[in-house]
């Protein structure tokens, strides 16, 4: 537990502004890089984004909250930052729940580190003042990008799930399942942090042995959650061996299903009904070294769907593979469609571009389609809006979506994309904020362009989970996510639990 601050530090309306350096000498027609150093900012180690330039700090512990600020360019070009006034006491042990745009969600934790007591916030960027909208108790909750806090509780004495909505004004409306099934109950919730839905239920609807058989099986339900509170119904199988959930987001919902004597399913739902088989009986995903096997939708834009994988024929390998799934191609065949994989892969722009990791440990992109663009580079980040951060030879640049080199250079070892004009350089243990000058940036002519690089002839290897830039100080916190689960039924009994949903990043 983190020590007490004076009485001064709980309420944080300090205005207080570190001006960063900006480099001297800029080249001709390259945008200045404007930086400031995270150590200057209350001596921050770990971070949240909260976007637009908001970030949650962390000083003394990753896991306890110091404060909130505003991180933003001057008249004169320098990156400055302000702290934002907000109504929480940060001198208790406060932790970092989700949330990200306006609305996001502190928890109050004791010496156990047990939350007691959670907080949803209103950031007025306006005002540059985030305030306390709804409390809740230690119990866990998920906050929607628009105010909504959703939960789900649960009755094992009734077997009844019900699922609470409150709005952002503090209005509670609610939706609730109960079992009426024999043997086992068994449900999944995931909540989403943007759309118009604010999550799903995969729900058991009955089970048993399926007639003449000594196969054990069972009907599900799927339900979308709406900002109502209401539970929709959106799909329904009966004769189930196995099923489970594998992904979701704003307009798709992922599931995998085995029928008795049948191979396993996986499919995608879309919003408007329609199913999408990834593979089944019928056809197979295949990769450089065989059948590939999905074991979750990270994301989907535009009908192209990433996907974490696997080969089941390497028993003994306990890394994922990446690759991007055409929708519309799958939904008229998926007898062996071959793909292409990678060991990481993510989209900070709805689709336009992502971005991936080779095998040889170099970073490039692939355009809406899948195609490799661009060159390969030794570290790089997310396009968002014109530009991104990359890596070569220990230099650290912004590029434009040309991959035209369109800023000064400054020597680093790893970057990220945060917003769309600010980026994290690091270079060692030293760690920047980095935006540019637009007042001297020029386009960049053809001269400028990196020269291309052989790309590797081989880039499907073995994956790993790639790391999201927006939850720094999460990656071991249990409040901030679980992983997804499939059922069996005879083998085991599983309770229901609520999974985070975000966009990810490097």
């Amino acid at each position: 537990m983190k020590l007490k601050r004076t009485a001064a530090a709980v309420l944080a309306a300090l205005t207080a502004v570190s001006a960063a350096s900006v480099c001297a000498f800029a080249e001709e027609n390259k945008a200045e890089l404007a930086t400031l150093n995270w150590a200057d900012i209350h001596g921050m180690k770990w971070m949240s984004s909260l976007g637009d330039g908001y970030f949650l700090y962390f000083s003394e512990s990753r896991y306890a909250v110091d404060g909130v600020v505003h991180i933003e360019k001057n008249d004169k070009g320098e990156l400055t930052y302000t702290d934002v006034e907000t109504d929480i006491d940060f001198s208790k042990n406060i932790a970092f729940g989700n949330g990200r745009s306006e609305y996001f969600q502190l928890i109050e934790k004791d010496a156990e580190g047990n939350a007691v007591k959670r907080y949803v916030l209103h950031l007025d960027k306006s005002s540059n003042k985030a305030t306390t909208i709804n409390t809740f108790p230690g119990d866990y909750i998920y906050t929607h990008e628009e105010g909504y806090t959703v939960a789900a509780k649960k009755s094992n004495d009734s077997k009844t799930l019900t699922i609470e909505v409150t709005t952002p004004t503090g209005e509670t409306k609610s939706s609730s399942l109960t079992y009426n099934g024999s043997g086992e109950w068994w449900w999944y919730s995931t909540f989403l942090s943007s759309g118009d839905n604010l999550g799903y239920v995969i729900w058991m609807t009955d089970s048993g042995l399926l007639e003449d058989t000594d196969w054990n099986v069972c009907g599900y339900d799927i339900y979308k959650i709406d900002k109502n509170g209401k539970l929709n119904k959106i799909h329904h199988a009966d004769n189930a061996y196995n099923f489970g959930y594998a992904g979701a987001g704003e307009n798709y919902y992922c599931a995998n299903e085995q029928q008795v004597a049948k191979f396993s399913m996986h499919y995608v739902l879309r919003d408007d009904g329609s199913i999408v088989k990834i593979y089944d009986g019928d056809g197979q995903l295949k990769g450089a070294e065989g059948a590939l096997a999905v074991r979750y939708i990270n994301d989907v834009n535009n009908d192209m769907a990433i996907a974490q994988c696997y080969y089941p024929s390497i028993s003994d390998s306990e890394e994922y593979e990446y690759a991007l799934l055409d929708l519309d191609q799958l939904s008229k065949s998926i007898l062996d469609i071959e793909v292409k994989t990678y060991k990481s892969m993510n989209t900070a722009d709805n689709g336009k571009t992502y971005l991936v990791k080779n095998a040889d440990g170099k970073w490039g992109f692939l355009d809406e389609k899948g195609n490799e663009i661009g060159e390969w580079f030794d570290d790089a980040g997310e396009f968002i809006g014109d530009y991104a951060p990359v890596i070569k030879d220990g230099k650290g640049y912004l590029i434009d979506r040309n991959f035209n080199r369109v800023s000064d250079i400054i020597d680093a070892t790893g970057v990220t994309t945060y917003d769309d004009d600010l980026f994290r350089f690091e270079n060692g243990d030293e760690i920047k904020f980095v935006t540019y000058n637009t007042s001297t940036s020029a386009p960049a002519d053809e001269t400028s362009k990196p020269e291309e690089t052989s790309k590797p002839a081989d880039t499907s290897k073995p994956a790993e989970t790639s790391k999201p830039a927006d939850s720094e100080a999460d990656k071991d916190n249990p409040d901030t996510g679980a992983a997804g689960i499939a059922l069996t039924l005879g083998l085991a009994t599983l309770a229901g639990a609520a999974v985070v949903v975000y966009r990810k990043r490097k």
